[in-house]
């Protein structure tokens, strides 16, 4: 296969990891807090023979649509929606993780926890408790959860310089090297959920587009080899 067949392997390559990140969005267009994600794409130069040069196509990382997706009213007293740039730090086995899915209950121990478990800390780095005998508890909009029998604890907010450098893991969690800061500027607000900022119609459509570009790619990739087998059938009755 010549260089035109290389080319287009590599882009039908870059094709297959763009739709993967398309429909991974489809897939959490339902998933609280969720960004979309975008790939970049790099043209890589290379000199083949006689001086000629060929650009072949290479993905170089993933990065997320930051802007913040609609808050959703949920009516639970526990559900907290994020506005500006934070997050909600939690305990987990391995360190501190973040996140900016609100989605709070109360365990058996009278902890706040994520939907998966994990205790919430507050500004404090300690685990927030409440005691549901209490009432119903009041998250104002710094975080400060309270009771009618008095405030017991507030959320710790935090926000990161290079918030594309974090990564994704389980329970739509984010882990990062970067020391978090105080988020000063972020809002909760009660009874809310931010809604992942997916588009799906935008997402179904960049799914086509992509699908039709992969058909057209293969379509090339299909010419170059037959073009390649049919030179040599004739080389070889040439010989």
């Amino acid at each position: 296969m010549e260089n035109a067949g290389f080319i287009g392997l590599s882009y039908q390559s870059a094709l297959h990891r763009q739709l993967a990140v398309i429909a991974n969005n489809i897939a959490n267009a339902n998933t609280t807090g969720f960004k979309a994600e975008r790939i970049m794409f790099e043209s890589v130069p290379y000199k083949g023979r006689a001086s000629e040069t060929y650009s072949f196509v290479q993905d170089n990382g993933i990065i997320r649509t930051l802007a913040e997706g609609r808050m959703r009213y949920t009516g639970n007293p526990l559900d907290v929606g994020i506005t500006g740039k934070g997050f909600l730090e939690v305990q987990t086995p391995a360190g501190p993780r973040w996140t900016r899915n609100g989605s709070l209950r109360i365990d058996e121990e009278g902890r706040v926890v994520t939907a998966a478990g994990l205790p919430v800390v507050d500004d404090r780095d300690q685990p927030i408790r409440v005691d549901t005998a209490a009432g119903t508890p009041e998250i104002s909009r710094d975080g400060t959860i309270s009771t009618p029998q008095g405030q017991v604890g507030k959320l710790k907010l935090v926000r990161f310089e290079r918030e594309q450098e974090m990564r994704k893991i389980n329970d739509n969690l984010l882990v990062t090297a970067e020391e978090p800061k105080a988020a000063d500027d972020a809002r909760v607000q009660q009874g809310f959920l931010e809604d992942s900022n997916v588009e799906p119609v935008v997402e179904m459509t960049s799914m086509i587009d992509v699908s039709r570009s992969y058909q057209a790619v293969q379509k090339l990739v299909e010419a170059e080899h037959d073009r390649n087998r049919r030179a040599m059938e004739r080389l070889a009755k040439s010989v």
